[in-house]
Formats: structure tokens, sequence, C-alpha cells
């Protein structure tokens, strides 16, 4: 989970965790042309990412597992942007319909909290 800072310029991490263990604070620039999460925020929409495992994933944190399907969504308060919810897996295709729709409601709950 990401929040959105006092300035608008950025998304600071609030909660990251990767099998079960936190990891360190992460700050993304707004307009990062790479940062997924950026690309979110802007367009104030979900994102589904399925990359190639063959290819590069500029988006990958360093040091984590490798990432081959991400899901994000805007944190929104009616227009108002909160931020940028995301679940990643090491799977191709992980989430279908049903997870997306359970991802939304998350994401709704998660804005109003």
């Amino acid at each position: 989970i990401y929040l959105l800072d006092q300035e608008g310029r950025e998304l600071v991490s609030i909660l990251r965790v990767e099998e079960g263990r936190d990891l360190p604070q992460a700050r993304i620039a707004l307009d990062s042309p790479v940062r997924q999460a950026a690309q979110c925020a802007r367009e104030r929409r979900e994102l589904l990412f399925d990359m190639d495992p063959d290819r590069e994933n500029p988006s990958q944190v360093p040091g984590t597992v490798r990432i081959l399907t991400s899901l994000f969504a805007p944190l929104m308060v009616g227009e108002r942007l909160l931020g940028v919810m995301t679940i990643q897996s090491p799977r191709r295709h992980a989430y279908g319909e049903r997870e997306r729709d359970l991802f939304r409601s998350f994401c709704a709950y998660g804005a109003i909290g």
C-alpha cells in the first residue's frame, strides 16, 4: 500500500510485505516513467500487468521475488487520490475476474478506512 505524500509528488509505502516479511519503506516519484504504481496513480485506474518471464521488469524491486503478474488500483475517495494498492504474484495470469473483483472491494474499503 502506497499513500500520496503531502505535496502530491511521491507515493510512500506504508505496508510492503513479501512472503510474510516486511520490506523497507519505498518512495516512488509520481512522474516515474517506469514504476507501475506511479502510472496507476497518474491514470487513476486499475492496471493489470502480465510480464514476459524472458524480459526484464523495470518496476521490479531489487532483492525481491521475481514478479510475473501485478495488479494495481488507485485508492480514491470521490475524485481525491489517496494512494495505490497493489498485489503481485510470481505466476503469470494470476488474477482472474473473481480476484480482481475482490481486490477492488479491498481497495474501496481501504480508501474509506
